[in-house]
């Protein structure tokens, strides 16, 4: 793997209780599946796709995992989208977004 661009440290951004290097490395593999599954996707990408190619890669994805990973990637521009009218259990699981652009650049990191 590349060199991979730290994300935010905005500690009121985290709701999964996640430490800081757990979001980090969360992030990372988020961005992995993203870059996997973003050329299927005509330009819009539901962040349930990605929470379930994790599950069966056997990751843990405790409550709000995806949410502070996701929100981390916005952050620093790796990939784009919206909230738009999720229930909170949708955000709590897969992180409730729909994600409208990616960065292919940090594919390339990933």
């Amino acid at each position: 793997m590349g060199e991979v661009v730290r994300v935010s440290r905005r500690r009121d951004a985290r709701r999964s209780g996640l430490s800081e290097a757990a979001v980090e490395g969360l992030a990372r593999r988020v961005m992995v599946a993203i870059c996997r599954e973003w050329p299927r996707s005509k330009g819009s990408l539901d962040s349930s796709v990605v929470y379930a190619r994790l599950v069966v890669e056997r990751a843990e994805l405790p409550d709000y995992a995806m949410h502070d990973a996701l929100q981390r990637l916005a952050e620093v521009g790796a990939i784009s989208g919206h909230r738009g009218r999720r229930s909170d259990d949708e955000v709590r699981e897969h992180g409730g977004m729909s994600i409208g652009g990616v960065d292919t650049g940090f594919c390339d990191e990933a």
